[in-house]
């Protein structure tokens, strides 16, 4: 998670790029939680998130504002 993080905070890729680290670092948590229902229950929410966080990604940058990695650490 912490590389994942680190990635997350340097800002310089694509958008959709950040999309995937954003997804990858909710999966790291879902798997590290210990209990093996809750990335079966978040697995198909993640695979629509790459889409959808790209929209937000983009629309967030357009009014500049983006507190994705304060909310994340």
């Amino acid at each position: 998670m912490q590389a994942n993080l680190e990635q997350f905070v340097n800002r310089e890729q694509e958008v959709d790029e950040i999309a995937l680290l954003d997804v990858e670092f909710h999966m790291a948590i879902s798997h590290a939680c210990g209990n093996p229902l809750i990335p079966l229950i978040m697995d198909p929410l993640f695979s629509m998130l790459p889409k959808v966080k790209t929209l937000i990604v983009t629309h967030l940058k357009k009014i500049k504002k983006d507190n994705a990695v304060y909310d994340h650490q």
